[in-house]
């Protein structure tokens, strides 16, 4: 056990034994350890509880960044007004946790094995128990987003500078789900490659390349649980961040008013996330989520991810419609209303 959390716990337990200093030497002997088990056991139930919610959230970011790879002219400005689409797949709703897995909690009923919900599952109605030096502890399974489609709109808006050069930005409010939030903003910057080749130009194909930056902000709802005579521990949500920098490149064919275009998409992100939860004796006596925090910070949050999008674009006038499915661990569905203008006309 590292030092610095061999230090906190033996405080923490410290801190029970003058808290109760009627209790019997023999009731908190094995205290220390009854901490450091629920700490290991926390921290692995958080990861594997947010873990499909983090990646969910790269594919949710990913997509119509690009409205389309063609040069439109210094000023043109674009507005759009997107709705996207997460389809939850049900091998992500849940996983399987063993006895084994634990050494403070025990799974109800004396089962040795339970299928559970992540933060993209459904609900629960057992509770996970344990002790903490005799006192008892009793925490209900932390419940999921119960949707099989996550649903958000965002705003987007971009203007062509010089070049073949358009810097863009979007931004979503924030979102509330059954069981959590989520809220999303980033800014890109696009260039048209195919300027450059003629060859491309005369065939009505158009070519560009994509580097984005985004943040993802999503919260859930995860244990509920007291102590006897000393309340909440304190962390009753789990909070997500995810920063990511995305690199595509785009080729579109334009027929008329009708464009196709099909891009190829990198994904580099950093995902963290930590827990917090209402003050209480408990989280007083000890800040538990600290500690959680301070092991799970010490993951590689880092996740890789290709992504692969089909889009097809409408253009009336100066508005357009567009709608775009991106391809690959998630299956996700955005469509787009547009609206462009050139200031300088």
């Amino acid at each position: 056990m590292p030092r610095l959390m061999r230090s906190t716990i033996c405080k923490f337990s410290f801190a029970l034994v003058v808290f109760f200093s009627n209790a019997t030497h023999a009731q908190f002997q094995n205290l220390d350890q009854d901490v450091s088990n629920f700490v290991n056991d926390a921290v692995f139930y958080a990861d594997k509880f947010i873990g499909p919610s983090l990646d969910g959230v790269i594919y949710q970011s990913s997509p119509l960044w690009m409205t389309t790879p063609k040069k439109q002219g210094f000023g043109t400005v674009t507005l759009a007004l997107h709705g996207n689409v997460f389809f939850v797949p049900k091998s992500n709703r849940t996983f399987t946790l063993n006895q084994s897995d634990f050494s403070f909690f025990n799974l109800p009923n004396g089962q040795t094995s339970l299928e559970v919900p992540t933060g993209l599952g459904g609900d629960t109605d057992f509770s996970y128990t344990g002790q903490f030096g005799g006192l008892p502890i009793s925490i209900s399974a932390p419940e999921g987003v119960n949707q099989e489609r996550v649903t958000y709109p965002y705003l987007q808006s971009g203007v062509e500078l010089w070049g073949g050069l358009e810097v863009m930005g979007r931004f979503s409010p924030k979102v509330e789900l059954k069981k959590g939030s989520y809220q999303m903003y980033g800014f890109g910057l696009k260039y048209n490659l195919s300027q450059h080749m003629n060859f491309l130009e005369r065939n009505n194909i158009a070519l560009a390349a994509l580097l984005a930056t985004s943040n993802e902000d999503l919260t859930f709802d995860f244990i509920e649980s007291d102590v006897d005579q000393l309340g909440d521990v304190g962390i009753s949500e789990i909070k997500g961040d995810v920063s990511n920098w995305q690199f595509q490149i785009s080729g579109a064919k334009t027929w008329g008013n009708f464009e196709i275009m099909l891009s190829t998409i990198t994904v580099l992100s950093d995902t963290n996330y930590y827990l917090q939860g209402e003050e209480s004796d408990f989280s007083q006596l000890i800040p538990l989520a600290e500690i959680l925090n301070a092991e799970i910070a010490k993951k590689d949050g880092r996740r890789f991810n290709s992504i692969h999008e089909v889009s097809g674009r409408y253009s009336f006038g100066d508005f357009s419609v567009q709608s775009g499915v991106l391809l690959g661990d998630f299956f996700n569905v955005n469509i787009g209303v547009q609206y462009q203008i050139n200031i300088k006309k």
